[in-house]
């Protein structure tokens, strides 16, 4: 079985799961229901999972469309299908993944092991071909495209 997906329903029970997924408040540890700590394993239907309405019927459905569409990705990826790159170069991507996870340009730069100004290079680069002008729509637009 390659994931779970626990729709918890009108009273939440996870005395059945052992896994180290918990806080100290007895409820799962997860961003927007996906579990990161336990691959595979996800939630939906929980009282404030995402808002206030994810326990009730439309907050379940767009949680659960976060949900399968992060699962969707992940199965993309690993089925090797290739990803449309909108014309962003593999070290772009890599560059756009980590702006996209809040490095900044030196951080970025150590752990690709390229000065900063070639990041910067890189970063200006992936603004134009993505035809944005912040980093912060840069991450907006590869998420949606699913660039990362």
């Amino acid at each position: 079985m390659a994931n779970v997906v626990w729709c918890t329903g009108f009273r939440e029970e996870f005395s059945w799961i052992d896994l180290p997924i918990f806080g100290d408040d007895g409820r799962p540890l997860h961003d927007r229901g996906i579990v990161p700590s336990a691959s595979g394993l996800y939630f939906v239907g929980i009282l404030f999972l995402y808002a206030v309405s994810s326990d009730v019927l439309p907050g379940v459905g767009r949680d659960a469309k976060h949900v399968a569409t992060h699962i969707a990705r992940l199965e993309k990826r690993a089925s090797g299908a290739p990803v449309d790159a909108r014309g962003l170069t593999p070290r772009e991507l890599e560059v756009v993944r980590l702006v996209a996870a809040g490095k900044s340009n030196r951080d970025i730069a150590s752990a690709l092991e390229i000065s900063e100004n070639t990041v910067a290079r890189h970063v200006q680069n992936i603004l134009g071909k993505l035809q944005v002008s912040s980093r912060t729509a840069a991450t907006a637009f590869a998420f949606e495209h699913e660039l990362i």
